[in-house]
């Protein structure tokens, strides 16, 4: 009986040996293959991501988690530092490349209040982080990573490092505290949103464009561009049927004014279709102009011609040159009514209405090739990346420091600038809308692959020496759920901001990517990135200060 049992055990050390050789062999493979273990990591992370519970996913944030466990199995499984400066890189500038055309408008409407907003709640955790390193007796330089790594701040970690290191203090207190409370920072914060979208947010129901015949029923007394004006709605006139014969209604025809009995198509909204419907006749299901295409033809066609990037719907003359109009450009998934200041980016679907003989020399006015618009004109792209780069290495002097905008700073900030501009001939700055997207998809894994490596190791060594931890890991908890749900509710409730908007800037009050990522992935337009980018600069230069009035009222002796 002794003999079996010594056999089971030997049995049992000879399997534990094998399968410990085997991981051995497994981990080296991945130690000495960095490509390999990058795309496991984001591969691994895309399949949990696709896991839903009652509508909550991770998404793509489940890379990051991928990358936090491959750390923490074995601290020599770290993906190489360039492979994550160069995803921040890409993800912030294709970032700014969308968001800046939309940015200074955004300033315009409401980009004060926006960096009240941050100013006060950053400023509030602040004091939080003050008082709880008086209740718990953590040191300001603990207390300096605490703040940095709760809200996700690896420059503010920076700035205290560089202090303490100038005064010959040592600076291995506020390391430390930030590798424990990074990943709780991001994954607090990710799930601080997916709560309150749910839990407070109302989608509004989405208001689809529509196109409707409607018969004149009464002589009207205004042109109909009056009449709509006038009842704030906001439509286009398309065709008009007047005996027998089709017109295309151009946008700055003032003085369309048909009569009792002639058929008119309009665009819009359901909403606002349907009122002005019921403002000029009545809705006519039988027949209508938009499937009459033997005098006036529409079609959908591509924007891949680089000239036309950035420019207005009423700069391309399109009445004169074809006796055409543009009634509604597909952007992404988002149908968009078109008026003569809208303004195209490649890529753009637009449908057009025109005469039948004009639509092949539209078709080569636009472009219309899908393969043009996958390629990207890696001069432009290039040449702004490396000046979103560079500026990020210019030296920023603040009191008590010197700030570099840095890999994520520099592109974010250029990006928003070209974007605004969008062609500098010879550059197009801003590729198609899929291309961006691509990249941007492309970048954000990588950095969430490359900072979850990162962090994995001290994160799960922290965790393993016990209580110790546990009153850094909790103030670090406080401090993120605070910051989230006080902006959120404060944002929400008070300033009336949009959801994506107000996600998008949390991230940037958070300065995390990673929340950016999940937030724009919840949305259905490019409104996270608007709001990330309007205060993702205020976010950062006062973390950076904040950790210096945190070691100048704590002290910095650990």
């Amino acid at each position: 009986m002794i003999g079996s049992n010594q056999q089971r055990g030997l049995g049992h050390v000879a399997l534990t040996n094998r399968a410990n050789s085997r991981w051995s062999a497994v981990s080296e493979t991945l130690v000495e293959n960095p490509v390999l273990l990058l795309f496991l990591v984001i591969g691994v992370g895309y399949l949990v991501g696709q896991v839903r519970y009652r509508g909550f996913g991770l998404g793509v944030g489940a890379v990051l988690f991928a990358g936090l466990i491959a750390g923490g199995i074995d601290n020599a499984l770290v993906i190489p530092p360039v492979f994550l400066d160069l995803g921040l890189a890409l993800f912030v500038y294709t970032i700014g490349l969308a968001a800046g055309p939309g940015f200074v408008a955004s300033l315009r409407r409401r980009g004060l209040r926006a960096n009240a907003l941050v100013l006060v709640v950053l400023a509030a955790m602040t004091g939080l982080a003050v008082g709880l390193a008086e209740l718990c007796g953590f040191s300001g330089p603990t207390t300096a990573g605490i703040f940095s790594g709760a809200l996700t701040n690896t420059p503010a970690l920076a700035s205290s490092v560089a202090t303490l290191t100038s005064k010959g203090l040592p600076s291995t207190a506020p390391v430390v505290s930030y590798s424990l409370c990074y990943p709780v920072g991001v994954i607090g914060v990710l799930l601080a949103v997916s709560f309150y979208r749910r839990r407070f947010f109302k989608q509004p129901v989405e208001d689809s464009l529509v196109t409707h015949t409607v018969v004149v029923g009464a002589d009207l007394d205004r042109p109909l561009n009056q009449i709509a004006a006038d009842e704030n709605l906001d439509v286009r006139f398309v065709r008009v049927a007047h005996d027998g014969t089709t017109t295309i209604v151009h946008e700055d025809d003032a003085d369309t004014d048909p009569a009792i009995g002639d058929h008119v198509s309009i665009v819009g909204t359901a909403s606002d279709v349907v009122a002005m419907t019921d403002l000029i006749g009545s809705h006519i299901e039988e027949t209508t102009l938009f499937d009459e295409r033997g005098v006036v033809d529409h079609r959908r066609i591509f924007v891949s011609r680089p000239s036309l990037a950035g420019k207005r719907i009423s700069d391309l003359d399109l009445h004169s040159q074809f006796g055409a109009t543009v009634t509604r450009v597909r952007r992404g998934d988002q149908d968009m009514l078109v008026h003569d200041d809208f303004i195209l980016l490649l890529g753009d679907r637009v449908r057009v209405v025109a005469p039948p003989k004009a639509m092949k020399k539209i078709d080569r006015f636009f472009g219309d090739s899908y393969r043009h618009l996958s390629e990207i004109d890696m001069a432009s792209f290039g040449i702004g990346l490396t000046l979103g780069l560079l500026l990020g290495l210019v030296p920023i002097p603040l009191p008590g420091t010197v700030l570099h905008l840095g890999n994520a700073g520099g592109p974010l900030i250029m990006g928003l600038i070209l974007g605004g501009l969008r062609r500098t001939w010879p550059f197009t700055w801003d590729p198609s809308f899929s291309a961006n997207l691509t990249l941007r998809q492309f970048g954000v894994v990588l950095f969430l692959a490359g900072i979850g490596t990162k962090a994995g190791p001290g994160f799960f060594t922290a965790l393993s020496k016990g209580t110790t931890v546990l009153p850094i890991v909790g103030a670090g908890m406080a401090i993120t759920f605070a910051m989230a749900l006080s902006f959120l509710w404060i944002g929400h409730k008070f300033l009336k901001v949009a959801p994506d908007e107000l996600t998008g800037m949390l991230a940037a009050a958070q300065t995390q990517p990673a929340v950016l990522a999940f937030a724009v992935e919840m949305s259905d337009d490019e409104r996270p990135n608007v709001g990330y980018s309007a205060v993702y600069p205020m976010a950062m230069v006062f973390k950076i200060l904040a950790v210096q009035i945190i070691l100048l009222v704590l002290g910095m002796h650990s």
